[in-house]
């Protein structure tokens, strides 16, 4: 399903955001944020960037090959 980027910006949704999917009583579907996805929205917003540098440059990449 494609939803227009107006549309998930004035209600601020985003990529990954989850939806409930319910029928309201005229037969339409009503799409709403779960409570789970903007919890994990915040967690990323918080924690985003807070490992940099962590790793040594193409240390991520090297561990990645070795999962494969």
């Amino acid at each position: 399903m494609t939803i227009p980027q107006q549309a998930l910006e004035e209600v601020g949704l985003g990529p990954g955001d989850e939806l409930k999917v319910d029928v309201d009583r005229g037969g339409r579907i009503v799409l709403s944020p779960t409570a789970q996805a903007a919890g994990r929205r915040r967690a990323i917003e918080k924690t985003s960037g807070a490992l940099a540098g962590v790793y040594r440059p193409g240390g991520l990449e090297k561990l990645r090959d070795e999962w494969r």
